[in-house]
């Protein structure tokens, strides 16, 4: 889908259940990437010129940029949590906006 439609769009957003960067045996289980597939897959996005990946599985804030790619997690937004929170993405010719909302 990269390769056949990217070139058509300004921006380009990936999202995956998969925390890509996530390690150890708590992450085995939700289908954790290998560190081969991790290199492919950070290959790949980067290849294509990906804004950003949004990442899921994990509630904990994660913000980081790797290959000139944006990688974000947000925490948890459950009112039983110590720190709930969204993350708020504007859209512009500019680029991205990010703001973190903590309730």
């Amino acid at each position: 889908l990269l390769e056949s439609c990217r070139d058509g769009y300004g921006r380009c957003v990936v999202f995956t259940h998969t925390n890509v960067f996530a390690s150890g045996a708590d992450n085995f289980l939700s289908g954790g990437y290998s560190l081969e597939e991790t290199l492919l897959f950070t290959e790949l996005m980067d290849a294509y010129d990906v804004d950003v990946v949004f990442q899921g599985h994990f509630h904990q804030r994660q913000d980081l940029v790797y290959r000139d790619v944006r990688y974000t997690l947000a925490g948890p937004l459950a009112d039983s949590e110590d720190n709930p929170e969204y993350l708020k993405v504007r859209v512009s010719s500019d680029g991205l906006d990010y703001e973190w909302i903590c309730l």
